[in-house]
């Protein structure tokens, strides 16, 4: 459940994303005209910001693994001394007045560390909800660079067909200027 409020949370954050983003870069200009060099540059910064975005993210995760291996040595460990204490108990049952203090100790010490295994676990699942909207951005990055692709590939067949056009032009030029009719 709680998962799913995370994740439906990171989608609908995703989709407000995507439309600022979108209405950023697609956004009509002065005169409706887009520059699609400007584009195409918009374009390369948000990648390169997202890049930036996951390798930090990246790291944070490897800190989040770093976490969880001392949250599973403190559960260890806490298991460990739980054990020690049963094990006193059971063998010293005619010292439990000596023993109460040392109980109380281990215990107060048993729930510093369940407080310490309860902040990793929390900050081990925002760092999960990080690592998911780093995915998201991650794919709507790809998804910029093959925007950006398919527009140089439609910059380079306007260009050509500017060529041809002007070859056409620059041959009517110079039968008109001879005088000869066209071909």
């Amino acid at each position: 459940m709680k998962n799913a409020k995370i994740v439906i949370g990171l989608v609908v954050i995703g989709f407000f994303a995507g439309l600022l983003g979108g209405y950023t870069i697609w956004r009509p200009k002065e005169n409706g005209k887009v520059d699609i060099r400007e584009l195409l540059a918009k374009v390369g910064e948000a990648a390169g910001r997202i890049e930036k975005r996951n390798q930090d993210l990246a790291s944070q995760v490897e800190a989040l693994k770093n976490n969880a291996r001392e949250a599973e040595t403190l559960r260890a460990e806490n298991q460990a001394l739980k054990g020690q204490l049963d094990n006193s108990v059971a063998g010293f049952e005619g010292r439990v007045a000596g023993l109460d203090n040392e109980i109380r100790n281990l215990n107060n010490r048993l729930k510093q560390m369940q407080r310490e295994i309860a902040e990793k676990e929390s900050l081990n699942g925002r760092l999960q909800a990080e690592l998911v909207a780093a995915r998201q951005e991650l794919l709507q990055g790809e998804k910029f660079k093959t925007l950006t692709d398919d527009l140089q590939r439609r910059n380079s067949g306007l260009e050509k067909e500017n060529l041809e056009l002007k070859s056409v032009i620059d041959n009517i030029s110079e039968m008109t200027k001879t005088n000869k009719a066209p071909r």
